[in-house]
């Protein structure tokens, strides 16, 4: 498992450079649908459809569950102030203190506890 938590972690780190580009440019490859979703991601995809049922009877798997569709649901609140020419709230928000760090060091925190829970595989 210590892999596709590594993998989830590294992605999710990847959305703050995604949305900054979004906030400076105005624009982005991304729809708002497909940033609020958290079900296409591969934290998403690995969570939803590909975990093991024995993974989804740990309570860490509804933990990370819930955190993740937070994590969505912020950043696509951000996404859309970006791509509607909001800025400054847009950067308000993705700032160290703001919503979206706050949910982005939630969700690495459970993924974190989850793999240590698991042991070394």
């Amino acid at each position: 498992m210590s892999t596709e938590i590594i993998k989830a972690v590294s992605a999710h780190v990847l959305w703050t450079a995604k949305l900054k580009t979004a906030i400076y440019s105005g624009e982005s490859s991304y729809s708002l649908p497909e940033v609020e979703a958290d079900d296409r991601c591969e934290l998403g995809k690995w969570l939803k459809s590909q975990i093991s049922p024995e993974l989804k009877n740990s309570p860490h798997y509804a933990k990370a569950l819930e955190l993740h569709n937070q994590f969505h649901r912020v950043a696509g609140k951000i996404f859309g102030l970006a791509i509607n020419g909001k800025c400054t709230e847009a950067l308000k928000a993705i700032e160290a203190n703001g919503d979206f760090a706050k949910a982005s060091a939630s969700l690495v925190s459970e993924l974190r506890a989850w793999n240590k829970a698991m042991g070394p595989d």
